[in-house]
């Protein structure tokens, strides 16, 4: 593994690796008791679905892989409230999505807050669209 940026590494096959992760409270999402996919410990989220109640999910935590562990029982396209599973607190809504269904939340790159360094998913269950922001920028964006 190589090339650390603020919570995303770049291993030596080119995929950048989410490495930390937090709610606006400072909670690691990224834990070593989660499930692991291809030996990382994944993005531990809480989401509730209106159906289904709360759900722990699991995010692979390798940008634009869409596994996902969990969930299973949540209709396509429901759109979720998103929290953190240590304290619940939701994570911010930053934009509508352009799959005009659901909305934008960040997940920080570092336990500060700062919208400029977060994980931005959507909040669709299965929608694809994501992408990271690193001092401001977008670096890289799924779809």
């Amino acid at each position: 593994m190589t090339n650390q940026v603020q919570g995303i590494l770049k291993d030596d096959t080119g995929r950048r690796i989410v490495t930390a992760a937090f709610c606006c409270n400072g909670h690691n999402l990224i834990d070593g008791e989660n499930p692991l996919m291809d030996g990382l410990s994944t993005l531990h989220l809480r989401v509730h679905s209106s159906k289904s109640g709360d759900v722990d999910i699991y995010l692979s935590p390798i940008q634009g892989d869409s596994r996902v562990i969990g969930g299973e029982e949540i209709s396509r396209d429901e759109l979720l409230d998103i929290s953190c599973p240590v304290c619940g607190t939701p994570f911010e809504v930053v934009a509508p999505c352009y799959c005009h269904n659901g909305m934008f939340v960040a997940i920080y790159l570092k336990p500060d807050c700062q919208y400029r360094e977060a994980i931005v998913i959507c909040n669709s269950w299965g929608c694809k669209h994501s992408f990271v922001k690193l001092e401001s920028r977008i670096i890289l964006s799924s779809s």
